[in-house]
C-alpha cells in the first residue's frame, strides 16, 4: 500500500507541474474516509500506519493523515 500511495503522489506532482522545490517545502497528506475511532478503529490505524511508513522514506518534510469527518479539513491543508 505504501508504494501505491507514494507512486500516486509522484504522479500528481508531475501532472500539476510543481516547480522543483527543496525537500523542506514538500508535505504529503494522506486523506481517508476513515471514520471516527469509535466507529472503526482499524480503518484509522491502517491510515496512521501508512503515514508512519511514508515518513520513514524522508522524501517529505512531513506527512499527515487527514480524516474526512475531522479537522483539519482537506481544503485547509
Amino acid at each position: 500500500m505504501t508504494s501505491i500511495l507514494l507512486a500516486r503522489a509522484h504522479e500528481v506532482r508531475e501532472q500539476i507541474s510543481l516547480p522543483a522545490r527543496a525537500k523542506a517545502a514538500r508535505y504529503h497528506f494522506v486523506s481517508s474516509p476513515a471514520t471516527a475511532p469509535r466507529k472503526n478503529e482499524n480503518s484509522r490505524n491502517a491510515i496512521e500506519h501508512q503515514v508512519k511508513l511514508i515518513r520513514t522514506t524522508n522524501e517529505y518534510a512531513d506527512v499527515h493523515a487527514l480524516f474526512l469527518e475531522e479537522d483539519p479539513r482537506i481544503e485547509k491543508c
